[in-house]
């Protein structure tokens, strides 16, 4: 079976204003990779948890972007069993290494096509650093802005939240269902002018945003082409839906864990 995976309409409207340089820069806590596949320029990007479709060299660390999934799930499986229960009943590939950061598996099993080395997935787990490049690029153009804007996080995580809260002058505007720590940066305060507080759908949002700023028949036009442009990601990025791409479900975990036990 294979299956799609496409950019909502919140990604697609980033992209966008992206392009007509009404929004500056993007900075993702997603590892989904929707935002590049949206149109979003590497340039224009950090992404702070990295992306389950780049993986790069542990030698010479050159990146690469495919269309598939690149993480190994077989391996990350493996030591998550050992973590929990003790042991697994899974082979551990030949490829795999332990971290010792987050204890998870990174290696991809493929290999760099300029230096040999092992190619591994860019993902950043519990106990793993962030990318001092991406995070210092994130930093960089959060104090820079004069609008900063949060869709749908609570930003509860470290060092990730931080960026919404460094840049004194900015005008804060928070997309999110629930209440965040800093709901209340969104009034101003002596320094920092008003911004918006909205409970509401990113896409609810972000449609009404592209329909102030730009006009009415640009957005419209923009919109019919919505059916084409899903086309063409499910062109860009196919994954195909193994056991092997896929961690083990809870219900399948449950078993294994009894079979141990008994």
């Amino acid at each position: 079976a294979v299956v799609s995976t496409q950019s909502t309409g919140t990604h697609e409207a980033i992209s966008f204003l992206l392009e007509k340089d009404l929004i500056k820069y993007v900075i993702s806590q997603n590892g989904d990779g929707l935002h590049t596949l949206s149109g979003v320029p590497k340039e224009s990007i950090s992404e702070l948890h990295g992306n389950v479709f780049e993986e790069l060299c542990e030698g010479c660390g050159i990146r690469y972007n495919r269309a598939f999934y690149t993480l190994d799930d077989t391996a990350g499986q493996y030591f998550e069993d050992i973590e929990d229960y003790g042991r697994s009943d899974i082979k551990l590939p030949s490829h795999a290494k332990k971290c010792e950061r987050c204890g998870n598996n990174h290696r991809t099993g493929r290999k760099c096509g300029e230096c040999g080395k092992q190619l591994i997935d860019s993902i950043i787990n519990f106990g793993d650093h962030l990318e001092i490049e991406i995070m210092g690029r994130a930093e960089e153009h959060a104090a820079e802005a004069d609008l900063i804007i949060s869709l749908g996080s609570t930003m509860a995580v470290t060092p990730a939240n931080i960026l919404v809260s460094s840049n004194p002058t900015a005008r804060i505007v928070i997309c999110n269902r629930q209440l965040t720590e800093f709901d209340s940066m969104c009034e101003g305060g002596r320094r920092r002018m008003k911004g918006c507080r909205m409970f509401t759908d990113c896409d609810n949002m972000m449609n009404s945003v592209l329909r102030n700023l730009l006009p009415a028949a640009e957005v419209e036009e923009w919109e019919r082409g919505r059916t084409s442009r899903m086309a063409e990601y499910d062109l860009k990025r196919l994954v195909e839906d193994t056991k092997t791409n896929k961690r083990a479900s809870g219900k399948e975990k449950a078993k294994r864990k009894k079979r141990q036990k008994t």
